[in-house]
This record gives C-alpha cells, sequence and structure tokens, in this order.
C-alpha cells in the first residue's frame, strides 16, 4: 500500500523507480481517501516540468481543485463519486499552469482498496494532451469551414430563385438544410412566356465533392441546352429528352470515374398546350394532383440516373394538365425522413398532404409540406436536405400590353427612359393610364434609375440597363435589370427629416409614388427593381 513518506517518497519504492517515476512525461498523484475529502498524499516531480508547480505547491490542500478550469470543475469533482462505483475513470478537463496557461489534461484514475475491501486511495495519471486536443479543434474548424463553404455553393450555385411571375404558372422552391452538405439541386429556364423548364436532381453523396458535382450538373444542362439550340432551326426548342441525353453524354465517363451518379427530374411545362413533356433519370416519381378528379397520381419513368449506362438513350414522356392542377418535385430527404419507430414519411403521406391543402398557394404548399414532415419525424433536423419545387398551374393570363428598353447607364439617358415610361402607359389597348398615375410612375422609374446608375453602377456609364414594361387590368409593372450591386429599396431605412442624415429621401419618394416596390433576383440573375402602380389609383 502506498503512503506517503517525507521527502515525497514512495516507502515501498526503491530510488531508481522513484527517478523513472518522476522522470516520464505524465504527473503521478496519490490522493488519500478520508472522511474530510481527499488530500494529496503525493506527486511526482513531473509535476514542475508539465504544469510549473513545486512539489509542495501541489501537496496543498485543494490545489488541484483550485487549479481546474471554472467550466470543469463539476465534472472533474464529481469524479470521487463516480470512482467509488466504477473503480477507473478517465476524465479531460482544463488546468491552470503555474504561468497561467490551460492545458488540456487527461485523467486516469484508479480506486485503490486496503486488505478488507474498503476503498483506500487514489492513483491517478495526468497525461499533457494539449496539442492532441488544439489538433481536433483546428480539424473542427476545418470541417466548419468545410461545411460553410458548402453551405455557400448550395445556396449559389444549386439552388436558383424560381420566375416569379410566370403566366400560367406559379412556381416555389425550397431546400431545408441537413447537418450535411448535399448535392440536391434545382434550376429553371424560361422559354419566352410559352414554356419553362424545371430540373430537380440529387447527386449520390454528401459534403462538398456532391455540392460540386451538383454544381457541374447544372452546367453541363446548361450546355447542353446552349448547344442544341444553336443547332436548331430558328425559333424551335429542343426537346427534354434531346437535352438530357447531350447532358448525359458529356458527363456519364466522369461520373463513371468517379463512381457517382445523379437522379435528375427534366419536366417541360408547355402552357399554350397545357401539358408537362418529363425525362425521369431514376429521380423520385413526380406527384401529380389532378384538380378534376381530387386525386393524386405519379409520373415516373423506366431510366437510370445519369452516370449508370453509358449507352442510355433517354425519353420523355407526355402529361396533360389543366388550371389548379399541382405538381411536386421532392428528394427523397422528405419520403425517407422518418419518426421515432423508424417509418418513412413516404410518397404516400406525401401526396395526401398535397391532396389535402392543393388550394394553397404554390409557397404555402412546400410550407406546409415541411411543416408535415417536422411533425411526423418529431425534429427540425433531418439526415438528409429536404428539396421540394412545387408548380401550381393557373388560367393562363396575359399581360394587355408589354414592351421593353435597354439604356447605358448614363443619367443623360434618363429623358429617354421617362419617354418610354409616357409612351408605354398612355398607349395601353383598351384604356391608358391615368396622367397623374403616368406621371407619379416616370418619377418613380427616374428616381430609381437615378439610384441605380449612382449607387449601384457607382456612376459607371458604360453598363446597361433593361427596363421592362406590362400592362395588366388592374396595373402597370415596371421592371428595371441591371447587373451592379444589389439595391434593395426596402432595406433602406425612412429618412430623417430633421437633417441629421442624408440619405432614404429618394426611396421615400419613390414609395409614395408607386403602389408596389419590391427588390428581387430574376431567373437570369440579374438585379431586379420592381414598381407597381394600380390602375384604378390616382
Amino acid at each position: 500500500m502506498l503512503q506517503r513518506q517525507p521527502h515525497n517518497a514512495l516507502a515501498v519504492s526503491p530510488v531508481r523507480s522513484r527517478h523513472i517515476l518522476n522522470s516520464i512525461p505524465t504527473v503521478i498523484y496519490v490522493l488519500a481517501i478520508t472522511a474530510k475529502g481527499f488530500p494529496s498524499q503525493w506527486v511526482s516531480d513531473s509535476v514542475k516540468r508539465i504544469l510549473g508547480y513545486e512539489v509542495d505547491e501541489a501537496l496543498a490542500p485543494d490545489w488541484w481543485i483550485d487549479c481546474l478550469h471554472p467550466d470543469d470543475k463539476g465534472a472533474a469533482v464529481e469524479k470521487t463519486s463516480i470512482l467509488m462505483t466504477r473503480g477507473h475513470l478517465v476524465q479531460e478537463y482544463r488546468f491552470r499552469s503555474k504561468d497561467g496557461h490551460y492545458l488540456w489534461m487527461q485523467d486516469e484514475a484508479s480506486l485503490l482498496r486496503d486488505a478488507d475491501g474498503q476503498p483506500k486511495e487514489i492513483v491517478g495519471f495526468w497525461t499533457n494532451i494539449t496539442e492532441r486536443k488544439q489538433a481536433e479543434e483546428q480539424a473542427a474548424r476545418a470541417r466548419e469551414q468545410e461545411a460553410e463553404i458548402g453551405f455557400k455553393i448550395q445556396q449559389t450555385l444549386l439552388l436558383d430563385q424560381p420566375p416569379s411571375d410566370f403566366p400560367g404558372a406559379r412556381v416555389a422552391a425550397l431546400t431545408i438544410p441537413s447537418e450535411r452538405i448535399s448535392g440536391d439541386f434545382y434550376d429553371f429556364f424560361r422559354h419566352v412566356d410559352k414554356c419553362i423548364d424545371v430540373i430537380v436532381g440529387d447527386v449520390m453523396g454528401k459534403g462538398i465533392p456532391a455540392a460540386l458535382l451538383g454544381a457541374a450538373s447544372k452546367s453541363t444542362f446548361i450546355q447542353a441546352l446552349s448547344e442544341i439550340t444553336a443547332l436548331s432551326d430558328r425559333g424551335t426548342l429542343p426537346k427534354p429528352e434531346e437535352i438530357v441525353t447531350l447532358a448525359h453524354a458529356k458527363m456519364v465517363r466522369q461520373l463513371i470515374s468517379l463512381e457517382s451518379f445523379v437522379t435528375v427530374s427534366y419536366a417541360r411545362f408547355d402552357l399554350e398546350r397545357c401539358q408537362v413533356e418529363l425525362v425521369d433519370c431514376g429521380h423520385m416519381p413526380v406527384i401529380h394532383y389532378r384538380h378534376r378528379t381530387g386525386t393524386c397520381a405519379t409520373l415516373k419513368g423506366s431510366h437510370v440516373p445519369l452516370g449508370v449506362s453509358e449507352g442510355e438513350i433517354y425519353e420523355q414522356i407526355t402529361e396533360p394538365f389543366e388550371p389548379d392542377d399541382v405538381f411536386v418535385f421532392y428528394s427523397d430527404g422528405i419520403t425517407e425522413a422518418q419518426n421515432s419507430s423508424g417509418e418513412f414519411f413516404g410518397i404516400s403521406r406525401l401526396a395526401e398532404c398535397v391532396r389535402l391543402n392543393n388550394r394553397l398557394d404554390a409557397w404555402q404548399l412546400i410550407t406546409k409540406i415541411r411543416t408535415s414532415v417536422v411533425a411526423f419525424s418529431n425534429s427540425e433536423t433531418f439526415a438528409d436536405d429536404l428539396t421540394c419545387v412545387v408548380i401550381k398551374i393557373e388560367e393562363r393570363k396575359l399581360p394587355l400590353a408589354r414592351s421593353e428598353i435597354e439604356i447605358p447607364s448614363d443619367l443623360g439617358e434618363l429623358a429617354r427612359a421617362r419617354a418610354f415610361v409616357w409612351d408605354f402607359c398612355q398607349g395601353i389597348p383598351g384604356g391608358a393610364l391615368s396622367e397623374d398615375g403616368t406621371e407619379k410612375l416616370d418619377l418613380a422609374v427616374n428616381e430609381a434609375l437615378s439610384n441605380i446608375m449612382n449607387h449601384a453602377y457607382r456612376g459607371r456609364t458604360d453598363q446597361r440597363i433593361l427596363i421592362g414594361a406590362e400592362a395588366w387590368p388592374d396595373c402597370v409593372i415596371l421592371r428595371l435589370h441591371h447587373l451592379g450591386e444589389p439595391f434593395d429599396p426596402s432595406a433602406v431605412p425612412p429618412p430623417v427629416f430633421n437633417g441629421s442624415r442624408e440619405n432614404g429621401f429618394g426611396v421615400y419618394m419613390i414609395r409614395q409614388l408607386v403602389d408596389e416596390v419590391r427588390y428581387l433576383r430574376d431567373e437570369r440573375g440579374r438585379n431586379c427593381v420592381l414598381l407597381v402602380k394600380q390602375r384604378n389609383s390616382m
């Protein structure tokens, strides 16, 4: 049995053994077990080399408790009660050295009993693991940075904003990220106001590699669409099956070499013919809610994902639709969400959710799907991303008139822009916008264009601004598209009229002149300031 002796010696240890104990890179200690506590009996000389304390200091009452990091004291002190039950315990905590720095120490302690089996002493080893903990923290920071990069890749390269004003269809899209980065992606190609292509895909795997493959996949589809369009007769759109087949041919060998694949749904919604052309590449079945029958069906092809078979030729299927029909594209993160019993949310529950909530608009329906999955799984976090795209078909309404003009970002062009506004508003078929309404819209456009030229383009006169105008039965809409710095009027604080701040007056004036001011990103990634003037507003 170890007992404390003068000069910090162990009675049972010869001089040589003591020398060995004191020279190893670990602090060895012995605590007595008494009715009053656990006083230090013995500590090795290495306490000075590792922590900077003299042996006499380390043998002072409560020394080791006083040196613990405040956040670690509770767990470290509790070890004594755990030891009485388990007999052995390994912990990690921060310990203050003599120079005031905290070191990470691994404490491995064992309970020693006397001949009668009663707890007698605690023998432990403090090992300095600071370098290991620092390496672990550095690795954790690297993983966190990787996750942040992956998140940015997802937001900027994988998830495009759906068009907000496509005649005959309302489109909404949402991805709820999981704790891991994934390769879910979606994109939208608008073909004037007749057709809109929707691509929803999922790359096998997780992390930044999957996100990068997702970005590459999107890029390949854009290339395929551009190349076939360039070779087609003027005005002829390439078929979805042609686009997918070419994109697959471009990607397949690389995907096979990377031992990866991509599931894709490529759908073209033709609002003139009232039909959707779908190419399914091993993706989740599309849910089609039919308003006429009040039922849901699933659309699914028989093709394998991109990157599985080099010789695959993809073919499309065609499905008619009517106003108030709903189409839902989604990733397996939704259907494979599990509850506490291990059940999957599944396609049937998703279809029933769509059927019961078919009257909601596209964005509200996506929100309802999300809340249903959260309620089912009883969790706000998931093992995989939850990606969902909803297309809700509406009566196709076209504007009474539409026109556009492109001007340089030169203040000298404001007169031409104002003339365009007046000519358009006064020439609307079936009735011009009132002169008062036209004048207010004209002034608002003039102020917004000045802001774009002076602030978004910082005074550069070699840039371009596209002005688009639409007349509807109830309103006139002006869109100002530019590639300068983002400018969101809603984020500008109201002006201060006491002269303490100069900015904000231009945006304030625009808000007073029109009925709605919004900032958005259009389908080409441009900044867009949208101005709405009601036709019955004076």
